[in-house]
């Protein structure tokens, strides 16, 4: 309840649209809770692309209602998806005001999560209001990168403008006249009216419509439809710079990346994921100490998609809570897709068989639905249609009998990932190969705890060729968020023929990642996207007689596969699926007595210490390896790798610890 006695307000109230950035949210109230009767969160549990809301930004939401009591009420925003996605902005909001109106508010401001007033300021213009009687309210707002020292600068020479607090019989406007075309969103029939009832530069989502008494003509507008326009019975009142501005804290984020990847109008742009990346590297790459203006990437329709950063002369703002450290992490179990990479191409059907000891080993508990939140399939070629065979959980890419198996293992992989990814929406795809053991249980938890879904983790990364500097992942485990599915084909498909088949599909997957993170930084640090599951907590095994005394949640994966029996499928399987069947047993045993706390302690405090392992060949050794289709030359070079001079050995190690990287 406010403290101030008003002449002509009764209540106001304030509203808030919540998802994301909810690490700001107790600085806006605290800052304002004494002049404000009464606070309530529009909570918006899915983003307009599908995303669940994160669980800490959840807990934050209720701790502030229920241990804090800074807010009064939460409202569960419902979306009709067949709604664009600003039409149902406009919705939520006129909701929270009418929400407000019930609450006997005569007053209200509308915010997002992200938006902070100054106490004073905001104070002063409601003085303002409540002495003038002010019936619709507007301010402008900063734009703050990176922290509360620098602003982003908008092309627009007049400024950008929001609703201040206003009268609640008051609402906004935003609708498509034609329906909205999901599959075309920029089809010309079906594009959206805006309000104009406000004709400074503003957010479309939140114009307030006037009350008018008459039409004087009509206009045409830039986008080409027709408005009608009015004499207004109501004034808006647009308060100086110097009383009141909102401060938008756009790109203040303790987790910059989720907000990109939630954005509302990512979907306005096709290569919105390289934009995203792009600015990701901008914002953790910005030098915070340059007095000069700085050009940064964003996810923006301007020129370039770049905005200019300037440096404020001071620090105007200075909020309660640290931002960075406010919220309380929560994990959050992600959809995962394991794919397990088989094969027909084995006359004792090696692979067939070592696909059905993994459903019988590791997988079992996925396949028998004791996870949620994983589903497992085998991808396998054929020479039939492509298809997936449900029941089974098989998907069935059809392959010529001309085509090598280790060139189609690539289309395999991109097609199958394709295939399911249509039927169901994943936010991981983990593929590995038959000859490969998962810790299922310690990979789930790892990636409950990760918020960054640029990276991508392989069993192990190796570097290649001879004298040269280039990590590829590890064939039998990548893990990675099923947007690269899209980005490696897109980049795949840009190479030429010849490259296409020069490499087998677990570098050259490693190499399109690696040249476009390349070329979306100008820089040669596409590398840094990969993350070897090896290191201070997930180390590395070289026998299954050292696994025997150290198997705990240490080991996520670990490649069963014999070099020395690579011409003996019979023996290898053997060997090979008496090797799966006990990690399976040893596991299991294990984990009866595990401490989940400990493990969650591990996972989220303790960095990766990843390495690289160098597998020295020559380019052309690689070549006559393909073309003759023969493995031995590979199992030369792990066993006897070529000799280096002292010079080459020196260079290799500088640019491993240069990448961050261990050289083993």
């Amino acid at each position: 309840m406010s403290k101030y006695k008003w002449k002509t307000i009764k209540k106001i109230g304030l509203g808030i649209i919540a998802f994301e950035g909810t690490e700001h949210l107790a600085n806006i109230i605290t800052e304002l809770r004494d002049i404000v009767d009464y606070v309530s969160i529009g909570l918006q549990r899915k983003s307009y692309h599908g995303d669940d809301i994160h669980p800490t930004d959840l807990d934050e939401i209720f701790r502030l209602r229920d241990e804090d009591h800074l807010v009064d009420n939460i409202l569960e925003v419902n979306l009709d998806l067949d709604k664009a996605p600003r039409q149902q902005e406009v919705d939520k909001r006129n909701m929270l005001i009418q929400d407000a109106e019930d609450h006997g508010c005569s007053h209200v401001i509308i915010i997002d999560s992200d938006e902070f007033y100054t106490h004073n300021s905001f104070l002063k213009a409601v003085q303002e209001i409540d002495e003038n009687d002010y019936e619709l309210t507007y301010c402008q707002y900063i734009n703050y990168f990176h922290d509360y020292q620098h602003m982003m600068l908008y092309p627009f020479k007049e400024g950008m403008y929001v609703p201040f607090v206003s009268k609640t019989k008051y609402r906004f406007y935003f609708e498509y006249p034609n329906g909205y075309n999901k599959e075309n969103p920029n089809d010309p029939a079906h594009q959206p009216r805006e309000c104009v009832d406000f004709t400074l530069p503003s957010d479309p989502t939140r114009r307030y419509v006037r009350p008018y008494d008459r039409v004087l003509g009509k206009f045409s507008m830039p986008n080409g439809q027709i408005y009608e326009k009015k004499h207004y019975t109501v004034e808006y009142h647009v308060f100086p710079w110097n009383v009141v501005k909102m401060h938008h804290l756009s790109m203040l984020r303790a987790d910059i990346r989720k907000k990109f990847n939630t954005w509302s109008s990512k979907m306005c742009f096709d290569n919105y994921n390289d934009l995203i990346d792009r600015a990701l590297f901008n914002y953790n790459n910005f030098d915070e100490n340059n007095d000069a203006i700085q050009k940064i990437s964003l996810l923006f329709g301007t020129p370039n998609n770049e905005i200019n950063v300037k440096k404020l002369p001071k620090q105007y703002i200075y909020p309660k809570y640290d931002f960075r450290t406010r919220l309380r992490v929560q994990k959050q179990y992600k959809k995962i897709l394991v794919l397990n990479m088989s094969s027909t191409n084995s006359s004792f059907d090696l692979f067939n068989k070592l696909d059905k000891c993994s459903r019988e080993t590791w997988a079992k508990d996925i396949i028998d639905g004791k996870y949620e939140n994983i589903d497992y399939y085998t991808t396998i070629d054929t020479d039939k249609q492509t298809r997936i065979d449900e029941k089974n959980k098989v998907v069935y890419i059809h392959k010529d009998k001309d085509i090598d198996n280790t060139i189609h293992m690539y289309d395999r992989f991109i097609e199958s990932s394709k295939l399911l990814l249509k039927k169901k929406k994943y936010d991981y795809i983990i593929r590995v190969n038959s000859s490969t053991w998962l810790n299922i249980d310690l990979l789930n938890e790892f990636l409950a705890n990760e918020t960054d879904d640029s990276k991508i983790y392989t069993h192990s990364l190796l570097s290649g060729y001879y004298s040269l500097y280039y990590p590829w992942m590890s064939g039998c485990l990548f893990m990675m968020a099923s947007k690269y599915i899209g980005i490696i084909e897109k980049e795949f498909n840009a190479l030429n023929d010849s490259t296409k088949t020069a490499v087998n599909d677990d570098i050259i997957i490693s190499a399109v990642l690696r040249v476009r993170m390349n070329n979306l930084t100008n820089t040669d640090n596409g590398w840094k996207i990969f993350n070897s599951l090896e290191g201070k907590y997930l180390w590395k095994h070289d026998s299954l007689s050292k696994i025997k005394d150290n198997l705990d949640y240490s080991v996520p994966s670990y490649q069963v596969k014999d070099f020395e029996l690579i011409n003996d499928p019979e023996k290898q399987f053997e060997i090979e699926s008496k090797r799966m069947k006990y990690l399976t047993e040893d596991w299991n045993k294990h984990k009866s007595t595990l401490n989940i706390e400990e493990l969650e302690h591990k996972l989220r405090y303790e960095n990766l210490n990843k390495n690289i392992y160098c597998i020295l060949y020559t380019k052309q050794d690689h070549q006559e390896m393909v073309k003759n289709k023969d493995h031995e030359i590979a199992i030369t070079q792990f066993k006897n790798p070529l000799p280096l001079n002292d010079d080459t050995i020196r260079l290799l190690k500088s640019y491993a610890h240069k990448s961050g990287y261990n050289w083993v």
